[in-house]
């Protein structure tokens, strides 16, 4: 990767005590950039910072609860305050519990938005204010929005992220900005895996056909090191990036690259001018509509999200 792509420039990383987050913050450092490791653990985030330090990068380290409006509003406060100025955020804090259908608890339920959502407004809001008219925003968003069974609660919360960066990508559009705010869909070896396929082991109603045996350590062992999914977060923070903006990149597998598509209708409008009864739906369905019917949710063990219809034949890329 280049160590140069980033830099003089200041961004702030959230979750980045580990998994994902670290590997983005390294990433990030290398390339050049000045790095605000945020994590509720305190202790980890410092000892990233410290490492990243030791090998020449510059970092700092914040404990922080990214749920509280003051404590993000500190967080860019103290960021600006080290490095002068805040370039880039990435929204990668989260919080995770898988539970069946009906069987959520409200305190999940409450923590999974506070963070999830929460979080990732109220620091993009206090970041937007310090970048000022050029920057970059990353949010974090998973495959577990289009339907992956046992995760309603934390689907629906990136979901949420997801439209977030839609519509912060259209304000800026919109109003001439030169801020761009963009998601990944990641795929790695995280601790959020092992624990997915720990709830999952022995299920008879996990994704797929059948319990997820096989999805033991061998199935964790074999996901790509996030360290894969680092390249991405650092294009989209670099200057390579503009033009780009309100997209999802999604990273599977370390080496299969792709965007997802955003909610759309996915046929011209069946048209009656006289209006519709409720058996004229049911005549449009039988005669049109049930030929188009979305597949339900997705296979977690392929870590694939179902293609749309249009979609091309894979091709590889070339260094030149």
């Amino acid at each position: 990767m280049s160590n140069d792509l980033l830099n003089g420039k200041s961004v702030i990383i959230t979750g980045a005590a580990q998994g994902l987050g670290e590997a983005y913050a390294r990433a990030a450092a290398t390339a050049g950039a000045s790095v605000a490791v945020v994590d509720l653990d305190g202790a980890k985030a410092t000892s990233v910072a410290d490492s990243i330090e030791a090998g020449g990068g510059a970092a700092i380290a914040i404990e922080a609860d990214i749920s509280k409006w003051d404590s993000t509003q500190d967080v860019v406060k103290k960021t600006v305050d080290e490095f002068g100025k805040l370039d880039g955020l990435i929204n990668n804090a989260a919080y995770y519990c898988p539970a069946p259908a009906g069987e959520e608890s409200e305190a999940d339920i409450r923590r999974s938005f506070e963070v999830n959502v929460f979080g990732t407004q109220f620091l993009s809001i206090h970041a937007l204010q310090a970048m000022g008219d050029d920057g970059s925003i990353i949010n974090v968003v998973s495959g577990a929005h289009s339907g992956l069974v046992h995760t309603s609660t934390y689907g629906a919360s990136k979901g949420a992220v997801a439209s977030l960066t839609y519509c912060w990508a259209a304000d800026m559009q919109a109003s001439g900005s030169r801020i761009r705010v963009n998601a990944i869909s990641p795929y790695a070896k995280t601790v959020m895996l092992e624990q997915t396929v720990a709830f999952y082991a022995g299920r008879a109603d996990g994704p797929g056909s059948g319990p997820l045996k096989q999805a033991g350590p061998g199935f964790i062992d074999s996901a790509p090191d996030p360290s894969t999914v680092a390249p991405i977060a650092v294009f989209l923070l670099s200057d390579l990036s503009v033009g780009i903006n309100g997209q999802v990149v999604r990273m599977e597998d370390g080496n299969r690259l792709s965007l997802v598509t955003k909610p759309h209708v996915l046929a011209q409008p069946l048209y009656r001018p006289e209006g519709w009864t409720p058996l004229d739906v049911a005549a449009a369905f039988d005669a049109d509509l049930r030929g188009r019917l979305q597949p339900v949710g997705i296979n977690y063990l392929d870590a694939t999200i179902v293609p749309a219809a249009d979609t091309i034949e894979p091709f590889t890329i070339t260094s030149p």
